[in-house]
């Protein structure tokens, strides 16, 4: 099943929570709706493979996309996103990220573009980093692709 709001149903900035009780959508399209933030409910979408948040006013992921456990593309281009929150990784099948005009500092968006083996190794760093006491490493993309291998 697909939900778009692309054909004016709703008003600029308003959620349809009708979507939260469809538990077979596997698209989600969202493009240019002028929102922010995600109904906790939506963490119920399980079987969502593709979001699409494009250009809405997001400054950060919303926390609810952990809970899609089949979700594959996450778009989310055109918004002021400023960081990837290390939970990111924790999307099993995640390996599609539209990312572009975002001002994303944390990771680069050389190891953004780089794919998911170059995120999780940077997290991965980040987080052993944290728990060592250590300084935080500076990671670049070269050292990460060594570590993670051919990409």
């Amino acid at each position: 099943a697909v939900v778009s709001t692309q054909s004016g149903h709703y008003g600029r900035g308003e959620f349809p929570l009708s979507v939260c009780n469809t538990v077979s959508l596997n698209y989600i399209d969202f493009n240019n709706c002028h929102i922010s933030m995600l109904p906790d409910e939506m963490g119920k979408l399980c079987n969502v493979q593709s979001l699409n948040l494009n250009n809405n006013t997001f400054d950060r992921l919303p926390s609810t996309i952990y809970g899609m456990n089949s979700l594959s593309e996450i778009r989310f281009a055109d918004n002021g996103v400023t960081a990837l929150p290390a939970e990111i990784v924790r999307i099993p099948h995640l390996n599609v990220i539209e990312y572009e005009n975002n001002p994303l500092e944390d990771p680069s968006q050389e190891i953004i573009g780089a794919g998911m083996g170059c995120i999780r190794e940077y997290f991965q760093r980040k987080l052993f980093s944290v728990q060592s006491g250590k300084p935080a490493l500076h990671m670049k993309l070269s050292g990460i692709r060594t570590a993670v291998g051919s990409i």
